[in-house]
């Protein structure tokens, strides 16, 4: 009776020690879970962010250190990176007159025709263009940069801009235009009567015609496709543009004055808008339509410069802008209106 009685009390001890060796194993198993969790979403976290640094990219992004350029002179674009294999590529629409020179490849300028595609390579994201005008002192020009994927023979993406050549050698009043005399036509004239040729009056010069100085500024905003779209004109300044055609702000502008003024167009909304245009009224009562202008994004701007040969005549002149896009939520930020002291 007495060696069962043991035998129950060793086996009760044996017991609880083993669930106190189980406890034990369990508090352990704990402490260790709980010290990898943190690294182990930090390792995921670290996973995720490698992938979308990585993640090709189907859209190119284009900007440029100036959009207007003196003939003869040169200026750098620049784009973004695709993360992708293949190669970029570059041309120009045709403009009167006007005729694209490259730096490339290997660092030596290679003359462009318009309307050619030219390959630069798969690790070039900017280049360097000699920009020439022969016939028109304002000439705009459309140039792309598309991307063509490895094996492929087509453009599988690209991205437009505009940029303005300025030839200052031709005069203001002629907008590009060449008028030639027609030759003298010589009357036989009978001995005892005079033939006397009337002179033709002469042809009208067209004014000539507003340049657009259009500064882009770009963000990386996230476009949401249930979002709205809100253009919003705010007006900068006032004042003229100088014989390099750099705006110079002023309370009044000279009746014998290029005028000009600037105004900001921005995207205040959530979602990219599509492409829009402008209208402004100059100085003179001159109305202006430009062409259409890039999509913004959300939160994305647009400064503009308008530069124009007529002022009016003496005395206080309103102008201002207005913006159209399709699908604005906001049409009452849409314009702006203001006013200038034209002086002789």
């Amino acid at each position: 009776m007495e060696n069962s009685s043991k035998r129950t009390l060793g086996m009760k001890t044996l017991a609880v020690t083993g669930f106190i060796v189980i406890i034990i194993f369990f508090v352990w198993l704990a402490v260790q879970i709980v010290s990898l969790i943190p690294g182990a979403f930090s390792s995921l976290a670290s996973l995720a962010d490698s992938v979308y640094n990585e993640r090709p990219q189907s859209e190119i992004i284009v900007s440029s250190e100036s959009s207007i350029v003196n003939s003869g002179n040169t200026f750098t674009i620049n784009w973004t990176d695709t993360k992708q294999d293949g190669v970029y590529t570059f041309s120009y629409a045709c403009s009167d007159g006007v005729a694209l020179d490259v730096r490339h490849p290997g660092n030596t300028i290679t003359p462009v025709a318009c309307g050619e595609t030219i390959s630069l390579g798969n690790m070039i994201y900017s280049l360097e263009i000699f920009a020439k005008s022969e016939k028109s002192r304002f000439a705009d020009v459309t140039y792309t940069i598309g991307f063509m994927k490895d094996g492929k023979d087509e453009v599988a993406f690209s991205k437009s801009s505009t940029f303005t050549v300025v030839n200052a050698n031709i005069p203001q009043s002629q907008s590009g235009e060449v008028v030639t005399p027609e030759p003298e036509v010589e009357t036989p004239v009978e001995p005892t009567t005079p033939v006397v040729t009337p002179t033709p009056a002469p042809t009208p010069v067209k004014p000539g015609k507003p340049v657009v100085i259009e500064t882009p500024i770009f963000t990386t905003p996230v476009s949401d496709p249930k979002g709205n779209v809100d253009l919003a004109v705010r007006f900068i300044a006032v004042g003229t543009l100088n014989s390099k055609n750099v705006f110079v702000k002023g309370g009044t502008i000279d009746e014998d004055a290029r005028g000009a003024f600037q105004f900001e167009v921005k995207n205040l909304g959530t979602k990219t808008s599509a492409d829009w245009n402008f209208e402004a009224k100059l100085t003179s009562g001159n109305v202006y339509k430009s062409k259409d202008q890039a999509p913004l994004k959300p939160q994305e701007r647009s400064t503009i410069t308008l530069g124009f040969d007529e002022v009016g005549s003496t005395g206080t002149k309103s102008f201002g802008a207005s913006v159209t896009v399709k699908g604005d939520t906001n049409t009452k930020n849409n314009a702006f209106s203001s006013s200038v002291k034209v002086t002789n």
